[in-house]
């Protein structure tokens, strides 16, 4: 591991970007001081490693799982399809490319 000796570790990302055995060794071995994680390489999490250990915050991944947050993300897919079968691709950052091939 390349960082400060004590180095705190969050990932509310994308689980598998940290290597979690890896980071368990860094916590037992002092160089990684904390970790706080919400997402696992596996949902729900088999390796407990990580979220047993006493150094590290584990959450389950719940980020998108309240009622006000899974409307908002059917409301936004529902306007996507809408905004694509009208031609238009709101948010898309290579929208020439994607009408180019389609």
């Amino acid at each position: 591991m390349k960082c400060k000796k004590g180095v705190r570790i969050v990932n509310v990302a994308r689980g598998g970007i940290v290597n979690e055995q890896d980071l368990v060794a860094a916590l037992n071995s002092g160089q990684a001081g904390g970790a706080a994680f919400d997402v696992f390489l596996e949902e729900p999490p088999k390796y407990r490693g990580l979220v047993d250990h006493p150094k590290a915050i584990c959450t389950p991944h719940l980020g998108a799982s309240t009622t006000d947050a899974q409307r908002r993300v059917a409301s936004e897919i529902a306007e996507n399809i809408v905004q694509l079968n009208s031609g238009r691709m709101l948010g898309v950052l290579n929208s020439k490319q994607v009408t180019s091939t389609a």
